[in-house]
């Protein structure tokens, strides 16, 4: 996995006002700064949100501590005003990369915050080129990365894009800094050809309820996919906020929920790790459903709640601090009393004396008592007909989860509908489009699930005898043809089985296989053996014969066997403890060998 370092320099603007004269009190402290050649350096985590493990720091670039300088930005607004801007840049790029060859960080790529008016200067770009690296030590342009950003670029200049593909062929790559901040455009993006987009701190703030915001990040991140891009957000400091960013497929993250910025180099904390691990699991285990076995629970949200005797005046706090919240659940304890929908509430509001009434009283008695409310492992199909159900009024009303009877997160209409599409679209596209059932990925996927609940389960290999010489004797389209015939036969046994722990998926070259969650096995072996020989019989009827009269040639025009047969391989747990699916592949290789000493239809 490519590990990540982020070193931060100047950046235009500053966290407060800054005017000249404070600039000026603030010479003397540069001028012995840039004399002692001191820089001090703060790092903070950056972590892949795919393995929860930190891949890099960004590196904050601050002057003394207890100084008007220990500010970045005030650091390098200080050195512009005071003409000395390259002069600092070039100490923060000689102490940086003085500190990778001396320390561990040399394993990790830099992300070096470039000002537009340096990196076109011809003897900064000398100090980046490969021989000037070399006296730092091992290090190359391809362990870096040049930020950017939108307002470092002068619209009248035609040259920078030139200069980033100077650089580029060097070896470097291209960064864009807070891309959906007010700074950051289209152009930049497009233009640049950036291998890296950071999404700003403002579009991460509170994405968890910003419908908005997810709609443009979700785009963002289909973009940066489809053109081999990779997203960092920053800025992220809620598990709200993290699990948000985790299902929209964002690469990285930073943000004081990982790690403040500090001189030692911290990993995250190990709660935060895991909830990164389990959420991504639990987004893996979506993708290979189809919605007719997920569940609300697996599409539910959290959201602000209040209790019963809240006022008018704090649920409008709570909505006009959230203008994407569009209702909030009412609890006592840890139990649903109620629901308090935006529009009926400012409707309540708006009545001749609405606001007299409403605003200091406790917000029960203008609460909907009896909203919908569902069980965390009820059917996604089953509660988008209860939703539906309801009277127009309340058809978009929040839907009220609870797991153990006590509240967990709500879903709306709107989650409903958008997750249906999505997860229906992602599942269709890992099914084997000549059988219409789950394919190679889902099936490792299930058999990778049933090994790590390590509850009881039997996995069924189905496979043909002799399909490859059957083929050659009849023709690919009939060896296809008995494919779809026994997948009919087979998905209309399953569909009446009533097992609803029952899967069935195709792995390829004439191969099902089928999962339990028991040992049971026996009579399902027979069952699969009846649907082989009817989908047989139904294929071959028009022709005039049987199974048992069909006589397999193979490439030298010798009879090798007779019949079309089939092998059903079992492995169970019930003995043995599988560490992994490999596992459970290679005892099934084992026994097929055996297997194919065995003319007749078996299950070993």
């Amino acid at each position: 996995m490519l590990n990540v370092i982020q070193v931060q320099y100047p950046k235009d603007g500053c966290t407060g006002m800054i005017n000249n004269d404070f600039l000026i009190s603030c010479k003397s402290t540069l001028d012995q700064q840039l004399a002692s050649k001191s820089i001090n350096l703060f790092f903070q985590p950056i972590a892949s949100l795919v393995s929860g493990k930190v891949t890099g720091y960004e590196v904050f670039c601050r002057g003394p501590e207890k100084s008007l300088l220990v500010n970045s930005d005030t650091l390098f607004k200080a050195a512009e005003f005071s003409g000395r801007k390259i002069e600092l840049e070039y100490l923060c790029k000689h102490k940086t990369f003085e500190q990778i060859c001396h320390s561990l960080m040399k394993e990790y790529l830099l992300f070096l915050n470039l000002d537009i008016s340096v990196i076109e200067h011809h003897s900064f770009f000398r100090m980046f080129e490969a021989e000037s690296l070399r006296k730092y030590g091992r290090i190359s342009p391809s362990d870096f990365i040049l930020e950017i950003r939108e307002s470092n670029i002068k619209e009248e200049s035609n040259t920078i894009y030139k200069v980033l593909s100077d650089y580029r062929d060097m070896g470097y790559k291209i960064a864009v800094d807070r891309v959906g901040g007010f700074s950051c455009g289209l152009k930049l993006i497009t233009e640049a050809n950036p291998q890296y987009v950071k999404l700003d701190t403002n579009l991460v703030r509170d994405i968890d309820k910003n419908s908005d915001k997810q709609s443009l990040v979700r785009n963002i991140c289909e973009y940066c996919s489809s053109s081999n891009k990779k997203t960092i957000a920053v800025g992220v400091e809620t598990q709200d906020e993290l699990k948000t960013l985790i299902e929209m497929g964002i690469n990285y993250a930073q943000g004081y929920l990982l790690g403040k910025p500090d001189r030692n180099i911290n990993e995250i904390p190990d709660n935060i790790r895991e909830f990164i691990i389990d959420t991504n699991k639990h987004k893996f285990s979506q993708y290979f459903k189809s919605t007719s076995v997920l569940t609300v629970g697996d599409i539910s949200i959290d959201a602000p709640t209040v209790e019963p005797d809240t006022t008018g005046e704090e649920v409008m706090e709570y909505f006009n601090r959230y203008p994407s919240l569009q209702g909030i659940p009412v609890l006592d304890g840890n139990k649903v009393a109620g629901l308090v929908m935006k529009d009926r509430f400012l409707s309540k509001l708006a009545t001749q004396y609405g606001v007299s009434l409403f605003m200091r009283r406790p917000i029960k008695i203008i609460m909907d008592n009896n909203p919908l409310v569902v069980d965390y492992g009820d059917h996604f199909y089953d509660v988008s007909k209860f939703a539906t159900a309801r009277p127009d009024a309340n058809l978009y009303d929040y839907i009220i989860v609870k797991k153990d009877d006590c509240y967990y997160g709500v879903a709306t209409v709107k989650d409903l509908l958008e997750k249906s599409i999505r997860l229906e679209a992602t599942y269709t596209r890992y099914l084997d489009q000549f059988t219409g059932f789950p394919g190679k990925m889902i099936i490792d996927r299930k058999l990778s699930e049933l090994v790590q609940k390590g509850n009881p389960f039997s996995v069924l290999f189905i496979n043909f005898r002799n399909y490859e010489d059957y083929k050659f004797r009849y023709g690919a389209e009939n060896g296809d043809r008995l494919i779809l015939m026994l997948s009919r036969y087979l998905k209309r046994y399953i569909s009446n089985s009533g097992n609803d722990n029952m899967f069935i998926g195709y792995s390829g070259r004439g191969e099902f296989i089928i999962t339990v969650e028991n040992h049971e096995t026996d009579n399902l072996c027979n069952d699969v053996s009846q649907c082989f020989d009817e989908a047989v019989e139904a294929l071959h009827s028009n022709r005039h014969f049987a199974k048992e009269n069909l006589k397999l040639i193979n490439k030298s025009d010798e009879v090798e066997k007779e019949g079309i047969c089939i092998g059903i391989t079992v492995i169970n747990n019930q003995n043995t403890n599988f560490g992994d699916k490999y596992k459970i592949y290679y005892e099934a290789l084992k026994i097929r060998r055996r297997q194919k000493k065995q003319p007749e239809d078996c299950c070993a």
